[in-house]
């Protein structure tokens, strides 16, 4: 397994491994002026093992990138593993823990409430496994679509808080920031 590499909480420096990655709808990055018409980064722009990138996300001060966690995981649902490995591991702070895994769980529930837009531009797409709520003590992220799961999800995390915030609202924002990217991308190669 290679080493892991901390990323620092460095806006351009996560917006610029989202966007090699395929997030691109948070703006700002090393090479924002450079870019053009390019929807991608420069070649500059180094690749970050999804696991860096996830703790990275995650312990980022800036709650937009924390959310581009489920916008991450839902264009890489493969990295779902990866996800739950940094979880299980035990080595995250209590905040980034906390923050992975309730991105996690939203990502399953919006990849099973948007299971029918997405496989239209990111088709063969695996399902993040329902797993990912064990002990969570939330509904399973295949009922209903995810709706139940997803607003328990998001009720746990309101009342925990110590400012009022619409998570649920949040969570849905991102949904249609990517959904509305991926339109913009495939219209742009037709």
């Amino acid at each position: 397994m290679a080493e892991s590499v901390v990323i620092a909480d460095d806006w351009d420096v996560l917006v610029d491994a989202l966007a090699r990655e395929g997030v691109r709808y948070l703006t700002g990055g090393a090479n924002w002026e450079d870019l053009g018409d390019s929807p991608l980064p420069s070649p500059s722009v180094e690749h970050w093992d999804p696991e860096s990138l996830l703790r990275g996300l995650a312990a980022s001060r800036h709650a937009r990138l924390r959310d581009a966690i489920i916008a991450l995981l839902l264009l890489h649902p493969e990295y779902s593993g990866n996800a739950q490995m940094l979880l299980a591991n035990g080595d995250l702070a209590a905040s980034s823990h906390v923050v992975l895994q309730s991105r996690l769980i939203a990502a399953a529930c919006l990849q099973r409430l948007w299971w029918f837009t997405l496989r239209i531009y990111l088709p063969d797409q695996p399902l993040i496994s329902a797993d990912v709520v064990t002990g969570a003590g939330l509904p399973s992220p295949d009922l209903e679509y995810g709706r139940p799961c997803l607003t328990a999800l998001a009720e746990r995390l309101e009342a925990a808080g110590t400012f009022p915030y619409n998570y649920h609202a949040e969570f849905a924002r991102v949904v249609d920031l990517l959904l509305a990217d991926l339109i913009a991308e495939a219209n742009h190669a037709a």
